[in-house]
């Protein structure tokens, strides 16, 4: 699936190497994480997603990804790569 509107922070997951990693809303809250599009691995910040260590799984409740637009006044927007 391609998502060119959604906000990629890596282009190639660590973990899988075929998925990218994008920005995505938490169901439960008002926060965000960064999840795999193929493995569904994530991560709690843009940062870490270079790190297979820092990997988890089910530990945010998805609830959809991110437009850019929507990032734009975020603190996480200096970290999209597709802007």
């Amino acid at each position: 699936m391609t998502y060119k509107h959604y906000a990629v922070v890596n282009e190639v997951c660590p973990v899988c190497g075929q998925g990218r990693v994008l920005v995505a809303a938490k169901s439960k809250s008002s926060g965000v994480f960064a999840p795999c599009e193929d493995c569904e691995s994530e991560w709690s910040h843009p940062d870490e997603t270079h790190d297979t260590e820092l990997a988890s799984r089910y530990r945010h409740a998805f609830a959809r990804y991110l437009r850019l637009d929507e990032l734009m006044a975020h603190s996480w927007y200096c970290h999209v790569l597709n802007k």
